[in-house]
């Protein structure tokens, strides 16, 4: 994606820059990415998601297939899920549809490396991780010191209702621990977000560079 399609899609809301005539262009570049992830380790076997929100409310999602090989992925494979649609498709679509309505998310991205993976394991009795000292954390999104960052560990997600809902909702709107841009799931791997496809790529990047970072100093130790 150039960088006239990212601050097209930064500078305009939804409801107007991400247009059902523009699912083309996002199929295309879902696709670019889920392949460049495959190559990198980060979606492999079938594994991981990406999603962008054709609108906010009711949520209308591009999103892709569960399950599906991301590194031979076509822009005609992805679906579109309407809000309705998202109650009865696979947990983690519906956890992208409480982002964006949310989180603000505009794109959401489901990475699980094995890195990701290993940390958010290894972390869960903590409820978290908190990553610190590391120089790329400043270009990370949040309220908090340049140089930390704390990032919530969830339990293996089965269904988006009820009290796992309310659950979420809480943790994405506690002013003690604001969450912007990024979450764990125990040993299902990482999701990022971001305004655009472009932001929520750049987040998911830095993030699974600092997961990998974390986890060659811990075995350094």
């Amino acid at each position: 994606m150039s960088r006239t399609d990212n601050e097209q899609f930064d500078a305009l809301p939804i409801s107007h820059a991400q247009q059902e005539t523009d699912r083309t262009t996002l199929g295309e570049a879902i696709c670019r990415i889920a392949g460049l992830f495959a190559h990198r380790g980060w979606m492999l076997g079938g594994g991981g998601h990406l999603s962008v929100a054709l609108r906010r409310d009711p949520t209308r999602l591009l999103i892709t297939p569960d399950g599906c090989d991301k590194s031979t992925l076509e822009p005609s494979d992805c679906q579109v899920l309407e809000d309705e649609q998202i109650d009865k498709a696979w947990p983690q679509a519906q956890l992208h549809r409480l982002l964006v309505q949310q989180a603000g998310a505009g794109a959401v991205i489901v990475t699980q490396s094995p890195a990701s993976m290993a940390v958010s394991e290894h972390w869960a009795g903590q409820d978290g991780l908190t990553l610190e000292g590391y120089d790329l954390l400043r270009h990370l999104p949040n309220d908090r010191p340049a140089d930390r960052l704390w990032l919530p560990i969830l339990p293996q997600i089965n269904s988006i209702h009820g009290a796992s809902e309310r659950q979420l909702v809480a943790m994405l709107n506690d002013p003690r621990r604001p969450v912007q841009c990024g979450l764990l799931i125990r040993r299902g791997g990482s999701i990022s977000w971001g305004q655009s496809l472009e932001k929520a790529r750049l987040h998911a990047e830095l993030l699974e560079t600092l997961f990998a970072a974390t986890v060659s100093r811990n075995a350094l130790k």
